[in-house]
Protein backbone atom coordinates (compact mmCIF):
# COMPACT_ATOMS: atom_id res chain seq x y z
CA UNK A 1 0.00 0.00 0.00
CA UNK A 2 2.62 2.41 0.80
CA UNK A 3 4.55 2.02 -1.89
CA UNK A 4 1.12 1.93 -4.18
CA UNK A 5 0.60 5.58 -2.36
CA UNK A 6 3.96 6.90 -3.12
CA UNK A 7 3.73 6.40 -6.85
CA UNK A 8 0.48 8.29 -7.27
CA UNK A 9 1.87 10.82 -5.40
CA UNK A 10 4.91 10.87 -8.09
CA UNK A 11 2.35 11.09 -10.53
CA UNK A 12 0.18 14.04 -9.11
CA UNK A 13 2.93 16.15 -8.69
CA UNK A 14 4.86 15.45 -12.22
CA UNK A 15 1.10 16.73 -13.65
CA UNK A 16 1.41 19.77 -11.35
CA UNK A 17 4.34 20.87 -12.15
CA UNK A 18 3.69 20.27 -15.61
CA UNK A 19 0.53 22.22 -15.54
CA UNK A 20 -1.80 18.74 -16.45
CA UNK A 21 -5.29 19.41 -14.91
CA UNK A 22 -5.92 16.79 -12.39
CA UNK A 23 -8.73 16.24 -10.30
CA UNK A 24 -8.92 16.10 -6.35
CA UNK A 25 -9.41 12.03 -6.29
CA UNK A 26 -13.15 10.84 -5.17
CA UNK A 27 -14.40 7.86 -3.05
CA UNK A 28 -11.55 7.28 -0.73
CA UNK A 29 -8.72 9.22 -2.02
CA UNK A 30 -10.70 12.28 -1.19
CA UNK A 31 -11.81 11.94 1.84
CA UNK A 32 -8.27 10.46 3.46
CA UNK A 33 -5.69 12.46 5.81
CA UNK A 34 -2.88 10.10 4.14
CA UNK A 35 -3.32 11.31 0.47
CA UNK A 36 -3.62 14.92 1.86
CA UNK A 37 -0.22 14.73 3.72
CA UNK A 38 1.17 13.47 0.49
CA UNK A 39 -0.38 15.71 -1.65
CA UNK A 40 -2.50 13.76 -3.49
CA UNK A 41 -5.58 15.73 -2.80
CA UNK A 42 -6.13 19.23 -2.26
CA UNK A 43 -8.80 18.44 0.31
CA UNK A 44 -8.69 18.69 3.58
CA UNK A 45 -10.81 16.39 5.53
CA UNK A 46 -10.24 17.90 9.17
CA UNK A 47 -11.14 21.08 7.28
CA UNK A 48 -14.00 20.34 5.73
CA UNK A 49 -15.62 18.47 8.16
CA UNK A 50 -15.11 15.05 5.81
CA UNK A 51 -15.78 11.56 7.38
CA UNK A 52 -11.68 10.29 6.45
CA UNK A 53 -10.96 6.52 6.02
CA UNK A 54 -8.39 4.93 8.05
CA UNK A 55 -7.52 3.01 5.01
CA UNK A 56 -7.69 3.18 1.37
CA UNK A 57 -9.61 1.12 -0.85
CA UNK A 58 -7.07 1.62 -4.00
CA UNK A 59 -9.51 -0.51 -6.13
CA UNK A 60 -11.56 2.89 -5.28
CA UNK A 61 -8.45 4.85 -5.50
CA UNK A 62 -9.73 7.39 -8.97
CA UNK A 63 -7.75 10.60 -10.30
CA UNK A 64 -9.42 12.47 -12.61
CA UNK A 65 -6.77 13.31 -15.48
CA UNK A 66 -6.96 16.21 -18.40
CA UNK A 67 -8.43 14.14 -21.71
CA UNK A 68 -6.00 16.10 -23.80
CA UNK A 69 -2.98 15.43 -22.00
CA UNK A 70 -2.79 12.20 -20.44
CA UNK A 71 -0.93 10.56 -22.69
CA UNK A 72 1.91 13.15 -21.31
CA UNK A 73 1.50 11.21 -17.97
CA UNK A 74 1.36 7.85 -19.40
CA UNK A 75 4.50 8.28 -21.34
CA UNK A 76 6.09 9.79 -17.99
CA UNK A 77 5.17 6.85 -16.42
CA UNK A 78 6.74 4.36 -18.86
CA UNK A 79 10.20 5.77 -18.94
CA UNK A 80 10.42 6.13 -15.31
CA UNK A 81 8.87 3.18 -13.75
CA UNK A 82 9.28 1.02 -17.27
CA UNK A 83 6.56 -0.56 -19.85
CA UNK A 84 6.71 -3.67 -18.18
CA UNK A 85 5.39 -2.49 -15.23
CA UNK A 86 2.81 -0.15 -16.75
CA UNK A 87 -0.72 -0.34 -18.64
CA UNK A 88 -3.78 1.59 -19.47
CA UNK A 89 -6.79 0.95 -17.23
CA UNK A 90 -10.32 1.89 -19.05
CA UNK A 91 -13.81 2.32 -17.81
CA UNK A 92 -16.68 0.90 -19.05
CA UNK A 93 -20.19 2.36 -18.37
CA UNK A 94 -23.58 1.04 -19.30
CA UNK A 95 -26.51 2.94 -20.49
CA UNK A 96 -30.27 2.56 -21.23
CA UNK A 97 -31.25 3.08 -24.32
CA UNK A 98 -32.88 6.46 -24.74
CA UNK A 99 -30.06 8.61 -23.13
CA UNK A 100 -27.97 6.70 -25.39
CA UNK A 101 -29.78 7.23 -28.45
CA UNK A 102 -29.55 10.67 -27.73
CA UNK A 103 -25.73 10.44 -26.88
CA UNK A 104 -25.07 9.23 -30.14
CA UNK A 105 -27.09 12.07 -32.01
CA UNK A 106 -24.79 14.76 -30.00
CA UNK A 107 -21.87 12.97 -31.39
CA UNK A 108 -23.39 12.20 -34.92
CA UNK A 109 -24.88 15.96 -34.91
CA UNK A 110 -28.04 14.60 -35.06
CA UNK A 111 -31.16 16.66 -34.01
CA UNK A 112 -34.32 14.52 -32.42
CA UNK A 113 -37.42 14.28 -34.90
CA UNK A 114 -34.94 14.71 -37.77
CA UNK A 115 -35.08 11.74 -40.11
Amino acid sequence: MASYLLIVADLINYAKKKGIPIGPGRETTASSLVTYALDITDVDPLLHGLFFERFLNTEKTVIDVCMERRKEIFKYIVQKYGNEHTARVITLGEMCSRPLLKNVGKVLRVSPGSE
